[in-house]
C-alpha cells in the first residue's frame, strides 16, 4: 500500500491543496486506509473516489461518457490501462523527480 501513496504523492505533488478525483476499479473498504493516509500528509487535498469495474471504466473513457473528470485512473485491467496510455489518453507528467530518471524509464 505505500508504494501506491508514494505513487499518489510522485503524480499529484504534495504542495496541491485541490480535489483529487480518483476513478478505479479497486474496492473502496480496500483503498480507504490509503486515501487517508494521503490526505493525512497531503493537507488540504480532498480525495474523491469514484469505483467502478473495470471494464465499463475502460468503455465510459473510450466513449466520454465519465460524468466526471478524473485526475487519476487506477485500473487492475493493466492491459487496458497501457492500450489507453498507448492511444493518447493519459498526459505525461513533469517534474524535478521525472527530471533525474533515466531515459528508459
Amino acid at each position: 500500500m505505500m508504494r501506491i501513496l508514494a505513487l499518489l504523492f510522485f503524480f499529484t505533488g504534495i504542495a496541491q491543496a485541490e480535489p483529487l478525483i480518483i476513478v478505479g476499479s479497486t474496492d473502496r473498504a480496500a483503498f480507504a486506509p490509503l486515501i487517508a493516509a494521503f490526505e493525512q500528509q497531503a493537507r488540504g487535498t480532498s480525495v474523491t473516489y469514484h469505483e467502478m469495474d473495470s471494464l465499463p471504466l475502460h468503455q465510459a473513457i473510450l466513449d466520454g461518457t465519465l460524468p466526471f473528470a478524473p485526475d487519476i485512473i487506477i485500473s487492475s485491467a493493466i492491459d487496458r490501462q497501457f492500450r489507453l496510455a498507448n492511444d493518447g489518453y493519459a498526459l505525461p507528467h513533469r517534474s524535478a523527480v521525472t527530471a533525474r530518471l533515466p531515459p528508459w524509464a
